[in-house]
């Protein structure tokens, strides 16, 4: 696979970073992010983020990958090796590749302002911040200046509506944070249809870093996994391995870091009372209506309600979820979590969590 020279253009109020892909059977396609203008001095000319978003694909059809242009040496030396190797632990079917730039650079020197995290107020973001923005001990050089809302192939059959609606909704949250929202879109999906964003949604995510490098030194990247949950295996799940795989993402220039494993799912979800913010602003859903709010309905939906009933505070979430329902579904929900225990491993910590605290099992069961 050949990766041309990156182009910059503006459309409108939009930049537009895109990069010629050639596989070795001729088919073309044009890699493109969409940044808003404003962040134009954030966005590098370097081929580092089209060559992240193409190592995996081009694994998976054992094409070596030639690169025009300058690519960051360390990062083209983590990816050359170590990366692979833990790809290929992680998804068997890849192919070991080699990988040659035109140019490889040490990266721009320059003071860069930029500490982001990906943020789609969930239960995990949240902790993110919780972390890294609101604690009071947390370092100004550690500390959350921006917030990103990417469209990377993970908004499913809504795509890009669903991205709008959702990204509408971020903005008005992130006043009340009192962050920025940085929004990127990329066609990346093109080259990831044969696989699941679960799958990839890691590296997918990892590329919007590098496309934004000269103005970012920090990623922080919300992890659903707690510490006695990691793990580098054959997986469909890519992020059980991020406390591994981000590091060597990263270079001494630009840091990615895998935050919120020293915590369990319900540990998160029960701390969210500590940030008011929550109480209009947690969108744990998988199946959002028009105006994105929660369904109260679906899996996740039952499973945070369900912990949040346990700790005695799911009236405050009234904004975010439907009570009238959840009074419906209470006995029903608690039930299932008993009988699926076994089959997962975050259903089994809620029902650990709820008998610990003495939940009324005899108005739930």
């Amino acid at each position: 696979m050949k990766i041309d020279l990156p182009q910059l253009e503006h459309q409108g109020d939009q930049l537009i970073y895109s990069a010629d892909l050639t596989r070795s059977d001729g088919e073309q396609f044009t890699l493109t992010f969409q940044v808003p203008s404003e962040y134009e001095s954030w966005v590098s000319t370097r081929s580092d983020a089209a060559l992240v978003v193409a190592l995996l694909p081009a694994m998976r059809r054992g094409e070596d990958i030639e690169v025009e242009g300058t690519v960051t040496d360390e990062l083209l030396f983590q990816l050359q090796g170590d990366y692979q190797a833990l790809l290929r632990k992680q998804k068997r079917k890849l192919h070991r590749i080699s990988i040659t730039a035109e140019n490889p650079a040490p990266a721009e020197p320059g003071q860069r302002e930029g500490v982001i995290t990906g943020f789609s107020a969930g239960v995990d973001s949240w902790q993110v911040l919780a972390q890294y923005y609101y604690a009071d001990n947390v370092p100004e050089s550690l500390k959350v200046n921006h917030l990103l809302y990417n469209d990377l192939g993970s908004h499913g059959k809504g795509g890009t509506d669903r991205f709008e609606r959702r990204l509408k909704n971020i903005r008005s949250l992130a006043k009340h944070v009192g962050l920025p929202v940085i929004p990127v879109m990329s066609n990346m999906e093109y080259l990831y249809r044969n696989e699941q964003y679960m799958s990839t949604h890691t590296v997918r995510n990892a590329s919007v870093p590098w496309l934004l490098q000269d103005g970012v030194r920090g990623f922080y990247y919300a992890s659903a996994y707690e510490y006695s949950s990691v793990r580098i295996r054959a997986t469909r799940s890519m992020g059980e391995s991020d406390i591994a795989s981000l590091p060597l993402l990263s270079t001494s220039n630009l840091m990615l870091r895998s935050v919120g494993s020293p915590f369990t799912r319900v540990q998160k979800t029960v701390a969210l009372v500590d940030i008011p913010a929550t109480f209009e602003g947690l969108d744990v859903c998988i199946s959002p209506g028009e105006n994105s709010t929660n369904c109260s309905k679906c899996w996740k939906c039952r499973r945070t309600m369900l912990t949040l009933d346990i700790a005695g505070v799911l009236d405050r979430y009234h904004k975010m979820f439907d009570l009238e329902v959840w009074k419906r579904l209470r006995k029903r929900a608690w039930r299932n979590a008993v009988e699926k225990s076994d089959a997962s491993p975050l259903i089994r910590e809620v029902v650990r969590y709820g008998k610990r605290q003495g939940y009324d099992l005899a108005k739930s069961s």
